[in-house]
């Protein structure tokens, strides 16, 4: 029971920051923490990376934008961009697109 009230409390926090040596020794701790709160390794007191479980990676992976160059748009796309309004305040903007 004590387990589950403190995987529960965890749950809840944002992130959990390790050293990279404690994040080293007690991996299989941390490798369990990752699949319920990102895990923030540390490497001389400063942010080095995060670790995140493969469901939450691939979740985020998901919501990855692809941009493309306006002549890779099909024509129903363009057609789709047709009734934009764009917003008067830009004109301020207009500016930067003279050579």
């Amino acid at each position: 029971m004590a387990v589950i009230g403190r995987i529960r409390a965890i749950e809840m926090a944002e992130t959990i920051k390790a050293t990279a040596t404690e994040f080293q020794n007690k991996f299989g701790r941390y490798r369990a923490l990752a699949h319920h709160t990102p895990i923030i390794v540390t490497s001389h007191g400063i942010p080095d990376l995060v670790v995140i479980s493969a469901q939450e990676y691939e979740r985020l992976k998901a919501r990855d934008r692809v941009a493309l160059r306006p002549w890779e748009l099909s024509d129903e796309e363009i057609s789709a961009l047709d009734p934009a309004n764009i917003p008067a305040h830009t004109k301020a903007y207009d500016h930067e697109f003279d050579e």
